[in-house]
């Protein structure tokens, strides 16, 4: 299974695809603020996976300035 997430500042365009997914069989969701917040927060968990360790102090100097 794949999928595709689309992005639109206009509400008619995505009642467009929304529209044309049910017309094809196809699933689909609006998602809400809240989730688009958590699926960018577990991209971010995954990418700092990735990169070497960083000290408590120096990501407390980060966010002081």
């Amino acid at each position: 299974m794949s999928t595709l997430l689309i992005n639109s500042e206009k509400e008619e365009d995505l009642n467009l695809f929304l529209e044309l997914a049910h017309r094809l069989g196809l699933t689909a969701k609006v998602l809400s603020k809240d989730e688009k917040e958590e699926i960018g927060l577990h991209n971010a968990m995954v990418e700092g996976r990735k990169t070497k360790f960083v000290s408590k102090e120096a990501v407390m100097k980060k966010l002081k300035s």
